[in-house]
C-alpha cells in the first residue's frame, strides 16, 4: 500500500484527519479524562478534533497527514498535529483557541470545558518548567487504527523531527499512554518527567523532549 505526504489543507483533509484522531484517541486514558461521556465524545469528538487540526493548519501551517493512495488520494489515514514555541504562538492562533473553547462550552458544557482550560494552563506551566517553552510541540500523534503496523506514524514523526531540526529547535511532548513511550524513545525523546492531570487525580502524563541533532540552516 502507497502513501503520500501532501501539504495538508484544512477544507480537503479536515473530515477524515478529525476521524482518524477520534478513533485513535477513543480509548486514551488522558483524552477521555476530559470527555469521559461515550456519547459526548462518540458526538462530538469528530467535529472537536477537527476545531484542533483547524487552530494548527490555519494560525501555524504545522499539520501533517499521510493519505492513503487506495482512494482518492486525500483521506487522511495519519496525522501529526504540531503546536509552534509558546513565544511564537500568534494572536490569530489565540483567537481560534478561544473560539473552539466556545465551541467546547456549546457542546459539551461548562464542566468539561472547565476541566480542559485548567488542564491546558497546567500542561502549558509544566512545558515552561521543564524548560521547553522554545520547543517545536507535538501535541498530537494518530494513525487509523485499521493501518497501525505500517510505520506511518513514525514516518510522521521523523518529518516533523526533521523540521525542527532544520529550525534548529529540540521537540517536546506529553505521551499519554505507557506503550507509545518506546516510540518516541526509538526517535531520540528522553523522558524528562512524569505528572498526573489535575495534580495528581488524573492519569499519568509522560513528558519528552528531544535535542537537535542539526545545525539550522541560515
Amino acid at each position: 500500500m502507497a502513501f503520500n505526504q501532501p501539504p495538508y489543507r484544512h477544507a480537503t483533509h479536515s473530515a477524515s484527519a478529525s476521524a482518524t484522531l477520534k478513533q485513535a484517541f477513543a480509548t486514551d486514558p488522558v483524552i477521555r479524562y476530559f470527555i469521559p461521556s461515550d456519547g459526548m465524545y462518540d458526538g462530538h469528538g469528530t467535529e472537536l478534533f477537527g476545531y484542533f487540526c483547524w487552530v494548527s493548519s490555519e494560525s501555524y501551517d504545522w499539520m501533517q497527514v499521510l493519505c492513503a493512495e487506495d482512494g482518492d488520494g486525500t483521506e487522511a489515514v495519519a496525522v501529526a498535529v504540531w503546536g509552534p514555541p509558546l513565544a511564537q504562538e500568534s494572536w490569530a492562533g489565540l483567537f481560534r483557541v478561544m473560539l473552539t473553547l466556545a465551541r467546547v462550552w456549546w457542546l459539551c458544557g461548562w464542566a468539561t470545558l472547565k476541566t480542559i482550560v485548567a488542564g491546558t494552563i497546567a500542561a502549558e506551566e509544566k512545558q515552561k518548567e521543564m524548560g521547553c517553552a522554545g520547543c517545536d510541540h507535538l501535541m498530537y500523534l494518530a494513525t487509523d487504527p485499521t493501518r497501525q503496523g505500517q510505520g506511518l506514524g513514525s514516518r510522521l514523526l521523523r518529518a516533523g523531527i526533521e523540521r525542527a531540526d532544520r529550525r534548529g529547535n529540540d521537540c517536546y511532548l506529553e505521551a499519554t499512554t505507557p506503550g507509545n513511550i518506546g516510540l518516541y524513545q526509538r526517535h531520540g525523546f528522553e523522558i524528562l518527567a512524569v505528572h498526573h492531570v489535575d495534580g495528581g487525580d488524573g492519569p499519568p502524563i509522560t513528558l519528552m523532549r528531544r535535542t537537535c541533532t542539526a545545525k539550522p540552516r541560515t
